[in-house]
């Protein structure tokens, strides 16, 4: 399960719904915000572009480039579990799942309320 939201989250769980471990990383927002504080030559205004091409220019270096970062993480670690589990399901949910679907290209289940609705699912057992 991929949660791209403010903080990607990566969280394999087997058949029988027993975490098996995953990852927490910085989500795009977190990661074009270190930029604009951690250096002194990058700066600009956020134009959220998820694009993937080359920047010609600081916006669209930056917003490409960390978006395309995430992009190629994601897929990897999808091969990855693909290999590993051939069986598996990969889920994607978070508000970056939309903008992320297009360039994937692989089998997967792309579900808007995953988070609201497990917990739904929790309280009333």
């Amino acid at each position: 399960v991929f949660d791209l939201g403010t903080a990607i989250t990566l969280d394999v769980v087997d058949e029988k719904g027993f975490h098996q471990g995953g990852y927490i990383t910085p989500g795009l927002d977190m990661m074009r915000w270190s930029l604009q504080q951690s250096t002194q030559r990058v700066r600009y205004e956020v134009k959220s572009n998820m694009g993937i091409d080359y920047g010609h220019n600081t916006v669209d270096a930056v917003e490409h480039g960390t978006f395309r970062m995430i992009l190629a993480w994601v897929r990897d670690e999808v091969e990855i579990f693909n290999k590993r589990f051939p069986s598996g399901v990969v889920y994607f949910t978070g508000g970056l799942m939309g903008a992320i679907k297009p360039y994937m290209g692989v089998e997967a289940i792309y579900y808007d309320e995953l988070v609201l609705d497990a917990l739904k699912r929790v309280s009333l057992a």
